[in-house]
């Protein structure tokens, strides 16, 4: 008798949430020996048992190791807005604006994968307009725990895209206080 399981593996980054891609450094963390770590992420992703886990052909078990890896690994580029749940929501559209709880929020959390998801809830809101010409306005910051645990559902290439905006960000702001900071040495010497 043959049991056919059908399994479905994501395809990108895209297909992968931050709460999966949580679960995976997780996993990584542990430093389990490889084939209990790819039998891990195989249930993880699959949501098939570990005893289904076990009867899967060598052949289709190697693909989907394959198929898990280049997901993980697809490159991600920035998104300013994505859709959960029919929700749409929006990258805050003026740093310039950000309010005192978002900016103590963004700046006294860690940037670790268990942070990610409050990160997430402070960067990304639902919108509450938009016009023709693709500007846009999110709902009001609120520090909320419901908040934080839609965005663990967020897809990983929105959430990838937004760090690596974020990290270039920092690095611009570091050069530009670096350089100011040499221009004003620069003028106290002159003096």
């Amino acid at each position: 008798m043959s049991n056919n399981i059908k399994i479905q593996i994501p395809e990108s980054i895209a297909d992968i949430t931050l709460s999966q891609y949580i679960e995976v450094q997780k996993l990584i963390d542990r430093e389990l020996d490889e084939p209990s770590f790819m039998e891990r992420v195989v249930m993880l992703f699959s949501g098939v048992s570990k005893r289904d886990v076990k009867n899967i052909d060598i052949k289709d078990y190697t693909m989907i190791g394959q198929s898990l890896a280049l997901a993980l690994n697809t490159k991600s580029e920035f998104q300013d807005r994505f859709e959960l749940h029919g929700v749409e929501y929006g990258f805050i559209p003026n740093f310039d604006k950000i309010t005192q709880g978002e900016y103590i929020d963004l700046t006294s959390t860690d940037l670790d994968n268990e942070s990610l998801p409050t990160i997430m809830s402070v960067l990304f809101r639902p919108v509450t307009h938009s016009d023709s010409f693709g500007n846009y306005q999110i709902e009001k910051y609120d520090a909320s725990l419901e908040r934080i645990e839609i965005m663990k559902e967020a897809p990983m290439n929105v959430v990838n895209g937004a760090m690596v905006f974020f990290c270039n960000l920092a690095n611009e702001l570091e050069s530009y206080i670096l350089k100011s900071m040499e221009a004003q040495e620069e003028e106290r010497n002159l003096q």
